[in-house]
């Protein structure tokens, strides 16, 4: 599924950082078209659960997620390296590029995976916002693909 997907590309790209969001709410069909509903958090901390110390350092893992009240940050931040909340894309160049310099210092790596804000010209997606069901869907469909090879 999904979570080996994820294991196995990072294990094989092994000099890439790697940028993965993750809704918290993700509703999937199983077997005899049963819906089911798993959390984001649960994926991603099994994703790292598995991953190797270097494997994990090169890994920035968010959780998408409407419900940000402290208690569920304090959740997410347990499983992940953040929480991305539902933002317009004009405002989520900043919230991704604070979250990607906080874990990827450049004092710390070799390597820069920088982050450029200057001349991006996001003017005519200012007001586009991206859903939960959305990038859920999104999950839903790569996971099917997966399974299905």
């Amino acid at each position: 599924g999904f979570e080996d997907y994820v294991v196995k590309f990072i294990e094989t790209h092994k000099q890439s950082f790697i940028f993965l969001i993750v809704d918290e709410h993700l509703n999937a069909v199983r077997k005899l078209s049963t819906n089911e509903s798993i959390s984001g958090s649960t994926v991603v901390k099994n994703i790292r659960k598995r991953l190797s110390q270097e494997e994990e350092r090169r890994l920035i893992a968010l959780i998408r997620s409407q419900k940000d009240s402290p208690s569920d940050i304090a959740t997410y931040s347990t499983c992940a390296h953040g929480i991305l909340p539902d933002i317009t894309l004009a405002n989520a160049k900043e919230s991704l590029a604070s979250l990607w310099l906080k874990r990827f210092p450049p004092s710390d790596f070799a390597v820069s995976p920088g982050y450029e804000l200057k001349n991006q010209n996001y003017e005519s997606s200012r007001n586009l916002v991206v859903s939960s069901q959305d990038l859920a869907q999104k999950i839903v469909d790569i996971d099917t693909l997966f399974k299905s090879n």
